[in-house]
């Protein structure tokens, strides 16, 4: 039995600095500068959650009402919001507050119209949620759950990972951890409402899924958006709080090393950094929609309305599954997700095979987190050792391809791609290891959009009127480099701490095409146990013909002792051993 992970004197740095950042009329700032948060998100709400719990840290009623002041198309993000004001709304009741304050509460809540369709899953999922705590009777609350439980069949996979997109999932899905712990929450929240049979074995499911990424040193992602973010660590940790006093063995330990490896994201102002990276912007791994006062307003409020007990936020009997990771030497998949765990002695991989459709498909930014044959997330003695790949402005990846992670790239006619998608993939865990591999054809790591006025036309359509549909479709089926094979694979030496990658292409008569070929790996800095997951630029590339008559082979490794890469060069025979046959 452990201690929870959550308690007030860990959260009061937290609250005393988003309180120090409320101006006189409630506006909250954003950190570093004199903006405010931006209106469309849901900090001021969040931040008012946190100061009802803590009233001596300041007046929760002061960033309410602020956020009441605005103009109504100024205001966003409606389900989060609704759900931060019906959690306000009980601990306001359980606590005897004066009715004028709960009034204040419900006009607020009843002002965020919830919609009837969503672009992505999570949001659908959790206006679902706020649905079911919003029932007023027992046949209400049964058809809500009904609902809810219907999006969780629809959006799952077998083996319980959350599928955020596309919303009628086919044989490409996208299942970024970040928001299967959103999930998570979701189902954790209406497990507190009814302890359905259901909703107990959707919630088992999907907490054996986060053993695909959850590590004893506390790390949590890897794959897809919102990598590694403070938004995910606090739907993740709301939900392992409950383990601690709990028959729940290794789960209230993972909830503890959660803390301590956020406390390593502690600013001085009280504040987390948003990414292990410790900084801010594309360098740090943040998106663009990523903010210091949101994340952290959400992560305050939500954790300290469990560490005074919510009963919508602290349900009893849960099922726990009996390990929240893989024990040495043992593995973890999800073949429609294309996820693999594998630990080791010393070590803990989680790699991608096939790849997954890239969320928010640009016609500018290239994102890497989530091409296929790669590895997501290596940690050696606890602390992360491969620097996570990233999203940023295409053009600019062209230019420095080191940014790339020691992926292969493919320049075509002006054209950008990669191994967004491999169909013939496999893995197997090797005495020492694990290899992996995929064959495909590359595709376009952005949109290619059409040129001239009747282009610019059909993208303004569909942004404005189509609500980026478009863009979602391509992003499920993005343009392919067609009559351009090759082959991707990839193998970790656990006993020699080597990583080692082959790429061939094969024959393409008359390809225009070139090859960026990498030199190495990008690994983080230093050897320190529990340092940060910082982006490091730069990196070594060769351009190299796609081949027009025979195959072209070529290979690149980088290990824990030396961080140096081998050149990349072609192969005559060279198989390593363990590597599968062609």
């Amino acid at each position: 039995m452990t201690a929870p992970a959550i308690d007030a004197d860990w959260l009061t740095p937290l609250v005393a600095g988003l309180a120090s950042y409320l101006r006189t009329d409630g506006g909250l700032r954003e950190p570093g500068g004199a903006e405010l948060t931006p209106p469309g998100h849901y900090g001021q709400v969040f931040t008012a959650l946190a100061l009802h719990e803590r009233p001596e840290l300041g007046d929760w009623r002061l960033p309410l009402r602020y956020w009441q002041g605005l103009p109504k198309g100024q205001r966003g993000h409606e389900p989060f919001n609704r759900l931060g004001l019906r959690l306000l709304e009980r601990s306001l009741a359980s606590s005897g507050a004066a009715e004028v304050d709960l009034r204040r509460v419900r006009r607020a809540a009843e002002a965020c119209s919830l919609g009837r369709r969503y672009v992505s899953n999570n949001w659908a999922l959790l206006a679902a949620t706020v649905r079911l705590l919003e029932a007023a009777t027992a046949r209400e609350r049964h058809r809500r759950l009904r609902q809810l439980l219907h999006w969780v069949r629809r959006w799952s996979t077998p083996a319980g990972g959350f599928i955020d997109f596309p919303s009628r999932p086919g044989t490409r899905v996208t299942t970024p951890p970040a928001y299967h712990f959103k999930a998570l929450l979701c189902l954790w929240i209406a497990y507190s409402r009814s302890a359905d049979a259901e909703v107990a074995a959707h919630l088992r499911r999907m907490l054996e899924w986060v053993g695909l990424f959850l590590t004893p040193a506390g790390y949590c992602g890897g794959l897809g958006r919102s990598n590694h973010a403070l938004y995910a660590d606090a739907c993740l940790l709301t939900v392992l709080n409950g383990a601690a006093g709990a028959a729940a063995g290794e789960w209230g330990l993972a909830a503890s090393a959660m803390r301590e490896r956020l406390e390593r994201q502690r600013r001085p102002d009280g504040l987390f950094w948003l990414t292990p990276a410790r900084c801010a912007g594309a360098v740090g791994g943040w998106d663009h929609y990523m903010h210091l006062s949101v994340y952290n307003a959400w992560a305050a409020g939500l954790w300290c309305a469990v560490a005074a007990g919510h009963p919508d936020l602290t349900p009893t009997e849960v099922q726990w599954p009996e390990h929240p990771w893989p024990e040495p030497g043992g593995c973890r998949f999800d073949h429609v997700a294309g996820v693999v765990r594998q630990r080791g002695d010393r070590w803990d991989l989680v790699i991608s095979l096939g790849g997954q459709p890239v969320q928010g498909y640009s016609c500018h930014e290239a994102d890497l987190r989530s091409l296929g044959v790669q590895p997501v997330h290596l940690e050696l003695d606890g602390s992360p050792w491969l620097l996570p790949l990233s999203r940023g402005p295409g053009r600019g990846l062209v230019r420095e391809p080191g940014s790339a992670g020691g992926q292969p790239l493919v320049i075509d006619q002006g054209h950008c791609y990669a191994g967004l998608h491999y169909t013939d993939v496999g893995w197997r865990a090797t005495e020492s290891g694990l290899h992996w591999w995929g064959e495909g054809v590359p595709e376009a790591l952005w949109r290619q959009v059409g040129a001239g006025w009747f282009g610019r036309l059909r993208e303004a359509v569909d942004w404005r009127w189509l609500g980026g549909w478009l863009a979602r479709r391509a992003a499920v089926s993005p343009d392919r480099l067609d009559g351009h094979r090759w082959r991707l694979e990839m193998m970790w030496d656990g006993r020699r701490r080597l990583l080692q990658a082959w790429c061939t292409l094969y024959p393409r008569p008359g390809s225009e095409a070139h090859v960026l070929i990498p030199r190495g790996f990008p690994v983080r800095p230093g050897e320190t146990a529990g340092s940060s997951l910082g982006q490091r630029k730069g990196g070594a590339y060769e351009v190299h013909p796609w081949p027009v008559t025979e195959p072209a082979d070529f290979t690149w490794h980088v290990t824990a002792e030396e961080k140096k890469a081998a050149i990349p060069s072609a192969r005559h025979g060279d198989e390593s051993p363990g590597r599968a046959a062609r």
